[in-house]
């Protein structure tokens, strides 16, 4: 089937396809059409060299690079498109938080995402497709392993219209945004798609995401590079808590020892470092030795709170003597 009577069908009915004879003449004819377009996108994405060459430096996960088949699932449709939009539900225009007033982790996953989409233009500008796919499968591994479950606990246990969490949703429809803009060249039917679920009022008078543009009032930033950097240093500490058989994750408490230059950075991130490692507590020293930054796991002190899970000084509300008091004042505020 040529190329223009695919597409044809697999959209909705237009009077020129269907003068031209190319129209689908069906639901299921359409909905055949859109899987057969899935077909020719896994093929396009399949790689134009070995992919033992593929360059160490994009971190693609291991069982990507070695598949024989070649053929790359397109997680950034199945699992990162959903995760944002579904995220960012409840979150009207007046909630939404500037950018330069979000908390500094928002800030900072928002300078991932501009460097992400710096790099995918770089790649569609010399016309290497495969290796702009390859970015795009990294950048589901960066968020999904470090970002989103860092703000799951902000997203569902804060109130609803509490600052924390509507800075994170905010983050998060940046990255939504910036995200369609990058992969709308390759996959523009499911870009499309995602954006037009967007409320009206947040594509802000944008009626296609072809309306959006690569470019960024930060794109020129040599901070992009800095944020890359903090960003691998948090990934590389998350990843030692989350390898921890016992205690992990909430049951934990972490020392992070880091050296002058890391001390600052990661200092100037303040509670949002805790919530980038998903413990219940967090100490950061500064240290004179050779390591850059090391991290210690010990238990967490306090109880286990029933509603965040976060381990804390319990019963400081005695009409909530199983919770934490955060979670007790948002109990409090939903009960009126």
């Amino acid at each position: 089937m040529e190329l223009k009577t695919l597409l044809a069908k697999a959209t909705p009915l237009r009077s020129g396809d269907q003068l031209a004879g190319i129209a689908a003449e069906s639901a299921e004819e359409r909905a055949a059409a859109h899987l057969k377009q899935g077909d020719r996108l896994a093929w396009t994405a399949r790689p134009q060299r070995d992919r033992r060459d593929v360059p160490a430096e994009l971190d693609v996960p291991v069982e990507l690079r070695n598949d024989p088949d070649g053929v790359i699932d397109p997680s950034v449709e199945g699992q990162v498109l959903p995760e944002l939009e579904s995220r960012v539900e409840d979150l009207g225009v007046a909630g939404v938080v500037p950018r330069e007033k979000m908390q500094p982790f928002d800030r900072l996953a928002c300078a991932i995402v501009d460097r992400f989409v710096l790099d995918v233009k770089g790649f569609y500008d010399v016309f290497e497709i495969h290796d702009a796919y390859l970015r795009i499968v990294e950048l589901e591994s960066s968020l999904s392993s470090l970002y989103f479950d860092a703000i799951k606990d902000p997203l569902y246990s804060l109130a609803r219209n509490d600052p924390r969490r509507r800075s994170a949703q905010s983050a998060l429809l940046y990255a939504l945004e910036r995200i369609l803009t990058a992969v709308a060249p390759i996959l523009s039917f499911t870009a499309e798609e995602a954006w037009q679920e967007l409320p009206e009022a947040l594509r802000r008078g944008r009626a296609s995401v072809f309306d959006t543009s690569f470019l960024s009032p930060d794109d020129a930033s040599p901070a992009l590079d800095e944020a890359a950097a903090l960003w691998n240093v948090l990934r590389n500490l998350r990843a030692t808590v989350a390898a921890s058989a016992s205690p992990r994750d909430y049951e934990a408490g972490l020392t992070v020892s880091a050296s002058p230059d890391l001390y600052g950075p990661l200092h100037a991130l303040g509670d949002n470092l805790r919530e980038a490692m998903v413990v219940s507590q967090l100490t950061l020293e500064k240290t004179e030795g050779a390591e850059n930054v090391s991290a210690v796991i010990g238990p967490a002190a306090g109880k286990k709170c029933k509603r965040c899970w976060k381990y804390r000084d319990l019963g400081t509300d005695p009409k909530h003597p199983d919770i934490c008091a955060d979670c007790a004042n948002v109990v409090n505020e939903l009960k009126g």
